[in-house]
């Protein structure tokens, strides 16, 4: 059996799909290593022995040991470099995210070994905004956890996808806006729903905004910033200048910010370790962190100024809204939505905002237990979750300009947009004679090449060395969204392969 699994920033659970008389029935995985909780914090402590303690237990360790705690570290995914070396150790990424993996696959199987099912492969859902670089790393987190990846879809499909099953009156066979602000990233985006023949909606992405490096926790320290600084302007003292009380200082803000969504009273956050306190009123809060609200709303602006233009013609009055996410519990949030698209967001009523990626990643691991099929073009016809990826281009030479500078250009081949499975080929000539070429790949869809990422090379070698040679350059994103791609010497069939550069 196929698992669904939300590796999140600030916790991470897992969930199995089934279906039960003519239903799909989701049920959230009860962890042994969190106490029987149905998630887990996304913290990691290493020990002195090299081992690692996972989940609430390392946040023991803040206090006394913070050098030896990692927490936030799916915002670095898609970096080899470590992010801190502990007892010679360099801990990457990848590696911290293999070890909550580890846990979730452990759980996992004992409860599947219970229901006399084995575990078989694993759905995982990333950010919509997660480039290549960043969907390869957490590949790469979810084979070194012994997990077999069977598909890896986008957050806000996810979620979009649990609504649609839980509430399909309301939004099957609409357009959904999805704001998805969870602990480290964010993702607004427009999906149209419909219904089918199966169980499950088609879910597919129009368009879509976001940043995977901005969520709940850049509220935290912009708010324990501004606990510090007072500290210091009354008492002479700034927490922030001592780790310890720092990580202390953004724990109890992310545990007091909460209150603001049960009460909307003020609230006593405790500053540092020297028992100084500071009440802020929710107006304070929402004044301190305006600028990151604005910066969630600016994206929200471009997705719909983007959706109301053809092929897709859509106007906020026609759209649902559902958040997902625990900071989209924020109290600014909804207010914000209503504003912009001139009608409330979806009352979500028993569906919690932060469990439905999980619930969806199940949905999603069920569908997957029936592998889709491609068409000779190489188009996933039969997918019934669409997710689009971003474009990607290859160095071109573009001559010289006046003064003799060389001109560069990103040349676009994979669209802004993009599905899984198309294959995207174009042809290219060089311009020198050279035998061997390096290609270099971005990704983005900005002409200008210092606008885009740089993420791979393709190398052929073994070329007549002369100019006016054709290559066919082919690319592709993968069902999981990895890119893939290579480069054929017209004619002679010579073939060189893309090297992400991880």
């Amino acid at each position: 059996m196929n698992i669904g699994i939300d590796l999140g920033t600030t916790f991470s659970s897992v969930a199995i799909c089934y279906e039960e008389k003519d239903k799909l029935v989701v049920e959230e995985i009860e962890l042994a290593s969190a106490n029987g909780e149905t998630k887990i914090p996304s913290v990691i402590y290493v020990k002195k022995d090299g081992g690692t303690v996972v989940g609430a237990a390392a946040l023991n360790y803040l206090a006394t040991e913070p050098d030896r705690v990692f927490q936030w570290f799916k915002r670095d995914m898609g970096s080899d470099k470590p992010i801190r070396t502990v007892d010679g150790v360099g801990w990457t990424p990848q590696m911290l995210s293999a070890e909550i993996l580890k846990v979730l696959k452990r759980d996992a199987e004992k409860w599947l070994e219970e229901m006399g099912e084995e575990l078989t492969g694993t759905v995982v859902c990333v950010p919509a905004w997660f480039g290549d670089r960043q969907r390869a790393a957490t590949r790469e987190a979810i084979e070194m956890a012994g997990l077999t990846l069977v598909d890896m879809r986008a957050e806000p499909s996810a979620a979009a996808l649990a609504v649609a099953m839980t509430r399909p009156d309301e939004v099957t066979d609409k357009h959904v806006l999805v704001y998805d602000l969870g602990g480290g990233t964010f993702d607004v985006v427009l999906i149209k729903t419909e219904k089918t023949d199966s169980l499950l909606p088609r879910i597919t992405t129009l368009c879509r905004a976001g940043h995977f490096d901005l969520g709940g926790h850049n509220w935290d320290e912009m708010l324990a910033e501004h606990l510090c600084q007072r500290c210091f302007e009354e008492h002479k003292h700034n927490p922030k200048n001592d780790l310890r009380e720092w990580v202390t200082t953004l724990e109890r803000v992310e545990a007091g910010k909460r209150d603001y969504s049960r009460e909307g009273e003020a609230v006593m956050f405790p500053v540092g370790l020297r028992g100084h306190a500071f009440e802020i009123s929710l107006a304070e809060f929402n004044e301190i962190t305006k600028d990151l609200l604005d910066e969630t709303s600016k994206m929200i602006r471009n997705v719909l100024a983007e959706a109301a233009e053809a092929p897709h013609e859509v106007t906020p009055a026609e759209m649902v809204v559902i958040t997902c996410g625990g900071a989209s519990r924020m109290p600014a949030v909804a207010p914000m939505l209503t504003e912009l698209v001139g009608h409330q967001p979806l009352a979500l009523g028993r569906l919690n905002p932060e469990r439905l990626v999980v619930q969806g990643a199940a949905y999603a691991a069920y569908l997957a237990e029936t592998p889709a099929t491609s068409t000779p073009d190489g188009e996933v016809r039969d997918r019934m979750i669409i997710d689009q990826f971003r474009a990607v281009g290859i160095e071109t030479y573009g001559g010289e300009d006046a003064s003799g500078k060389e001109l560069w250009a990103n040349d676009v081949i994979i669209p802004e947009g993009a599905v899984a499975g198309m294959h995207y080929t174009a042809k290219f000539q060089t311009v020198e004679g050279e035998d061997d070429i390096f290609l270099t790949v971005y990704q983005g869809a900005d002409a200008d090449p210092a606008n885009c990422e740089v993420i791979g090379q393709i190398v052929l070698t073994g070329l007549p060395k002369k100019a006016g040679e054709v290559l066919l350059v082919s690319l592709w994103y993968d069902a999981c969204g990895i890119l893939n791609g290579n480069v054929v010497h017209e004619k002679s069939g010579i073939e060189g392969q893309l090297k992400i550069l991880r």
